[in-house]
């Protein structure tokens, strides 16, 4: 396509007036010269007028104003952009707006020389909200709950696992860290079932033991975790839980033991049967 026609800027300017994202564009002082509908309602500023002459940084919640000028700036100087989560400052309100912020140059398309600075910003509150709502029901569930990307990364766990195991969710992220923790008895079949899994997309289901680091004692679990799938029924994540078991599996013992040693006392007494039939079999025949 080629965006120096007029047809081209015609629909251009139309995207961008009409995108739900933050479109703003600022000089080569910071000043901002245009922002679009959706940027304007976003941060509560009536009109373009009133956001003009303002610099990028106003639009930020004080709190951010040291990582922009110490991070994003210097950055997007050295490398022509810079993306990550930041938090806009609604003007009436002043209310935080999280947003997944993406600045970058504008450039000479000549001489390369830097003309001033565009972002095209997505406002996160309706996601941080629904992770906030996610965040709250499985905190409030019993069970160690646990979510993986399709690859396996664990990256969520609610804070049953961390009170349980006494490790922090940043400190158990990762591939490897949730089955280090396990009893080492369980480690390499617990490795194995995960892996099939991971490979086959089977649900994964497993009885292993973790330490509770309230008193040190090894307690049994439950493992289960099911495939979330695309509309092309590719994975693209894994939804798991970890339910304490360890009564149950202690009784299931038990009864196993007791059921053996009913086993044993039954054929004990039936070869002790089986004698004395033998016995009374001899003595009817020796009559």
């Amino acid at each position: 396509m080629n965006v120096n026609t007029p047809v081209d800027h015609a629909l251009l300017s139309l995207l961008v007036q009409r995108s739900n994202d933050f479109i703003g564009a600022a000089n080569t002082n910071g000043e901002v010269y245009f922002l679009n509908p959706a940027a304007l309602h976003m941060v509560g500023l009536p009109d373009l007028e009133k956001a003009q002459g303002l610099q990028v940084k106003d639009f930020f919640m004080p709190a951010y104003h040291e990582k922009l000028e110490n991070e994003v700036f210097p950055t997007v100087q050295k490398q022509g952009y810079w993306i990550g989560e930041l938090a806009f400052r609604h003007f009436e309100t002043g209310q935080p707006i999280p947003v997944m912020y993406q600045i970058f140059t504008l450039n000479d398309p000549v001489t390369s020389e830097i003309t001033g600075y565009a972002t095209a910003s997505h406002n996160l509150t309706a996601y941080k909200q629904s992770e906030e709502k996610y965040r709250f029901v499985t905190d409030a569930m019993p069970q160690l709950v646990w979510t993986t990307d399709e690859k396996g990364y664990h990256d969520f766990f609610n804070q049953q696992w961390v009170d349980f195991t006494g490790y922090t969710v940043a400190d158990s992220l990762g591939t490897e860290m949730w089955n280090n923790l396990l009893h080492p008895d369980d480690q390499d079949r617990a490795a194995q079932v995960w892996q099939h899994s991971l490979a086959t997309g089977e649900p994964y289901e497993i009885e292993y033991r973790f330490k509770r680091v309230s008193d040190g004692m090894w307690r049994w679990f439950l493992a289960r975790a099911l495939p979330m799938r695309d509309d092309l029924g590719r994975i693209y994540r894994w939804f798991g839980t970890c339910t304490d078991i360890n009564e149950l599996y202690s009784m299931r013992e038990q009864l196993k033991t007791s059921y053996a040693d009913l086993e044993a006392k039954v054929q004990f007494r039936t070869l002790a049967l089986e004698k004395e039939v033998n016995v009374l079999k001899e003595k009817l025949a020796n009559k």
